[in-house]
């Protein structure tokens, strides 16, 4: 394989591993947000997340 298809196939990794830890955080942050206070409105941060992971694609 040349080295070139190896940076390749490391940047994709890299970019799959920070999409799963963003999601990772985002649940994680969702549930501790329902815990402090079950009347937010959580539509809107998530909402939010998602515009922003469509300008990173």
């Amino acid at each position: 394989m040349s080295d070139y298809k190896c940076y390749g196939k490391l940047y994709r990794a890299v970019q799959q591993s920070i999409v799963l830890l963003q999601k990772a955080q985002e649940e994680c942050e969702t549930m501790h947000m329902a815990k402090l206070d079950p009347e937010i409105d959580m539509s809107r941060f998530l909402r939010h997340t998602k515009e922003n992971q469509g300008e990173n694609e």
